[in-house]
């Protein structure tokens, strides 16, 4: 190849890479209100969960609230909507809170959560969690109260729209 071949090649890259680093800075700096919203009645078969911290979760039905976070540490908008669940949760003791890390791999969700975050309690989804509670895609909210979704936020939520939807099942 000729010399202006290489600097013709080099720019390319350079613009490419700069077209890629700008698309990936949109998605980190945008409005945390972006979720669709959705009205369910979904019932929800008890399941059981291996924890990040190598425990079970057993999912029963009661009468408390319980919110599932679903994430993934590969998932850009992830980095934005757990911190602001977490805060939802910080805020709202009576309310659980449960991180569900969606087709990842715990190391991954350990250096995510030192990062990003860490909910009280990460379980990490199997067939049975993701078939249990409807999940196909990360971030998702998924407000439950005794066995059944409720509310389901697909994409970012703040943690201001979270305590809005708490509100609606109260």
């Amino acid at each position: 190849m000729k010399p202006k071949y290489y600097l013709t090649l080099a720019i390319v890259i350079i613009i490419a890479l700069g077209i890629i680093y700008s698309g990936y800075e949109s998605v980190l700096n945008q409005d945390t209100s972006t979720a669709t919203v959705v009205r369910t009645d979904t019932k929800i078969a008890n399941f059981e969960a291996e924890t990040i911290d190598n425990e079970t979760y057993v999912f029963k039905s009661g009468a408390k609230v319980r919110v599932f976070e679903v994430f993934a540490e590969w998932c850009l908008p992830c980095r934005k909507s757990v911190p602001e669940a977490i805060e939802f949760a910080n805020q709202n003791k009576s309310v659980e809170v449960i991180g569900v890390a969606f087709r990842d791999v715990p190391f991954k969700v350990r250096e995510f959560e030192k990062e990003y975050g860490k909910f009280e309690t990460t379980i990490l989804a199997n067939g049975k969690v993701e078939k249990a509670l409807g999940i196909s895609s990360a971030p998702q909210t998924l407000f439950v109260k005794d066995d059944r979704i409720v509310y389901r936020a697909y994409g970012l939520t703040s943690s201001e729209e979270l305590k809005n939807i708490l509100l609606l099942i109260k």
